[in-house]
């Protein structure tokens, strides 16, 4: 199998710029979409959320904190900035608005100890419809009302009215519609305080944009957690065998995974150069080490010898240097003394170890086989 063609790109993912680019690609995209409303439609908060976890990950940002930052300016920019420079400046410009044209002389009057207010007009026309929208949320230029709409009450020949209650320090807007024919919008007035518009600006975008970082949040908290987990797996893997270290794990050919006791890569047959340092980590997790009575150091309990000063190790003398054999149950090397297969963790019995030599090839196999796992060849049950 031939390695596959490096992609321009596979030296950039990960560098500091990369990660830089990706945090500051993932924030502008997202603004973007929370900025032109592409969030409102088809559940799109989630894919906002998504997006903004998925673009630093692409660029190789792993780490927790800079995503977590990432989420929170997130957050308080578009809510800020879609208040102060958007939010606020079109409710505020409403408030100059003012019903010309076929409509005329109405009022908005605040109906003493009451919080309700008599809305008059003059139409010379079929009987008007008021429509009263109350502000619920907003984002950016994106103001979302509650709507009512209801027939005015006649009074003399011209005139028409409406009572409705009204609740302080909330934004309500009114029009007029007859005869096909609609006004412009105006404020009620007398239901704004003095710092209600940026309030409600303030909190209409903080609601808004706080369903995708709250997607956001989840997401990466999640990950993190299955990060965890994934983590304390490969760690008890590692501690059994299973898996080697990071870094020693992988084929350097075709990038496949490869087991403890493989000598060549399932997938491609390339050999594997696994260091003899990290071999012996693999095997003291699994049968432990004793103290070389010479020089001190760590001796594998089924080493013959210390490997630092060459001391025999004792009871050991009788062991033969060097010799293995194929575990029958995957085919891993394992040391001719072993009572386990350091990879699949198979039990050998008193049998197995009566180790013998192939006819044929020359090869180490357990003395119940019956044919060589090298060379293939069989042998008599005699």
């Amino acid at each position: 199998m031939e390695n596959s063609p490096r992609k321009p790109y596979d030296g950039f993912i990960g560098t500091p710029a990369a990660k830089a680019l990706g945090l500051v690609l993932a924030f502008v995209i997202t603004f973007f979409m929370m900025y032109f409303g592409a969030y409102s439609n088809y559940c799109l908060f989630v894919f906002v959320g998504a997006l903004l976890f998925v673009i630093p990950k692409a660029f190789g940002v792993k780490n927790f904190k800079a995503m977590l930052a990432l989420g929170i300016v997130f957050f308080l920019v578009t809510s800020l900035v879609g208040a102060f420079m958007f939010t606020a400046p079109t409710l505020e410009d409403m408030e100059d608005n003012e019903i010309t044209g076929d409509f005329v002389n109405y009022t908005v009057t605040d109906i003493p100890d009451s919080d309700e207010y008599l809305i008059t007009l003059n139409y010379a026309g079929s009987t008007p419809k008021i429509v009263l929208e109350q502000v619920v949320e907003t984002s950016f230029n994106n103001i979302y009302t509650a709507k009512k709409e209801a027939e005015m009450t006649p009074g003399s020949i011209g005139e028409y009215s409406y009572k409705i209650g009204l609740k302080n320090d909330t934004i309500y807007w009114f029009y007029f519609t007859a005869d096909d024919k609609t006004s412009e919008k105006v404020l009620v007035e007398g239901t704004i305080e003095s710092d209600t518009i940026m309030m409600t600006a303030i909190k209409g975008n903080m609601y808004v944009n706080a369903i995708p970082a709250v997607m956001f949040l989840l997401i990466l908290v999640f990950s993190a957690w299955m990060r965890k987990n994934f983590e304390k797996q490969r760690a008890k893997f590692e501690a059994e065998g299973r898996l080697y270290p990071k870094g020693y794990g992988l084929c350097k050919k075709c990038g496949m995974t490869v087991l403890p006791g493989e000598k060549v890569c399932r997938r491609c047959g390339e050999p594997i150069d696994i260091p003899e340092e990290i071999q012996r980590q693999t095997l003291s997790k699994l049968y432990g080490t004793e103290k070389c009575p010479n020089c001190g150091n760590d001796v594998i309990k089924i080493e013959k010898a210390c490997p630092r000063c060459k001391q025999v190790m004792p009871g050991r003398e009788n062991v033969a240097d060097d010799e293995t054999f194929k575990c029958s149950e995957c085919g891993a090397d394992v040391p001719a003394n072993a009572d386990m297969c350091p990879v699949c963790h198979a039990r050998f019995d008193d049998d197995d170890n009566d180790a013998f030599k192939c006819s044929e090839c020359g090869e180490l196999v357990p003395g119940d086989s019956e044919f060589c796992p090298k060379c293939g060849a069989t042998f008599d049950k005699d």
